[in-house]
């Protein structure tokens, strides 16, 4: 088994390396590149929640875009709520992802950033799924809670990205994000991604089922090791962060990012359109891809 894994982390480690060198290589041959400003994340959620101001209606909005049918078999779209045990605050905290793993032991995959690197408030994560029940361990459950931490993005190749498994177990969390955030960051922009040696022109999403156009390659920072995100058409929201989106090679992808006021959101299309030459409505940036054939 330990040799299996092995053999498991050498080939995600050589296929994040691939990706990343892949899009450095053709930067040349992309239309341009522009600084993606200020970077919307949800980051301060907690704290903005148990003080009242954050949107009160990110949630509804959330529900009513959900569809009741699977998008991609195996994954259900989930909301999580937090309970600071310090005060007994609570509320809607961001969307993420259930799966089974390769043991088909139930777990979520959500945007690490949410959970914030200095948080020290002690907190409770329940995860209620859109579908309306969850089977697990052979009972049709409401919702269920997050039960322990199995990967954090120092596990995932630095990714924005964290997995846990769940249960019916109100289990209490501590500070366990490592991810640091960066908010500057480089864009370059084309007609749909590649990954390996898949084009991978369109996402979509696991709550809506609604399809995105991809337009580009995003690098967080200036530190080129750190993983590159790719771009989306899509109008996005503070509060969904986490939410899961599928390519057609069954990869899974984190949304990330978006620009943070409307101005800015702007400013960024108007410039990829100039780069790239196709219309650009909105943009948001997305971690990933977890799973996935990106080889033939």
């Amino acid at each position: 088994m330990k040799n299996k894994n092995n053999l498991r982390n050498r080939h995600q480690l050589k296929q994040e390396r691939t990706f990343r060198r892949q899009v450095l290589l053709t930067i040349g041959a992309l239309f341009g590149l522009v600084i993606l400003y200020a970077l919307i994340n949800d980051q301060t959620r907690l704290s903005q929640l148990a003080n009242g101001t954050s949107r009160p209606d990110i949630e509804q909005y959330i529900r009513s875009k959900a569809v009741k049918e699977a998008v991609s078999p195996g994954r259900v779209a989930a909301l999580i709520y937090f309970k600071n045990v310090e005060n007994g605050q609570e509320g809607f905290l961001c969307t993420g992802t259930i799966f089974a793993d390769t043991n088909g032991a139930a777990q979520i995959i959500t945007a690490e950033h949410i959970f914030r690197n200095d948080l020290r408030d002690r907190h409770i994560f329940k995860v209620v799924p859109l579908s309306g029940t969850l089977e697990l361990n052979g009972a049709e459950l409401p919702f269920c809670y997050m039960d322990r931490i199995v990967k954090t993005s120092r596990e995932l190749a630095g990714k924005d990205a964290v997995i846990a498994t769940i249960s019916t177990n109100q289990v209490v969390f501590g500070q366990f994000s490592h991810y640091v955030y960066e908010e500057m960051g480089t864009s370059y922009w084309t007609n749909g991604v590649t990954v390996g040696k898949a084009k991978i022109p369109t996402l979509r999403s696991l709550v809506s089922g609604e399809i995105v156009k991809t337009v580009g390659y995003y690098q967080p920072g200036t530190d080129t090791n750190v993983p590159v995100c790719i771009i989306a058409d899509r109008l996005s929201y503070s509060g969904e962060s986490g939410t899961g989106f599928v390519d057609d090679r069954n990869g899974l992808w984190i949304l990330h990012a978006t620009p943070a006021t409307p101005e800015l959101r702007r400013q960024v299309c108007e410039e990829g359109e100039r780069m790239s030459g196709q219309k650009i409505n909105n943009v948001v940036t997305l971690s990933g891809p977890f799973g996935g054939h990106y080889d033939d």
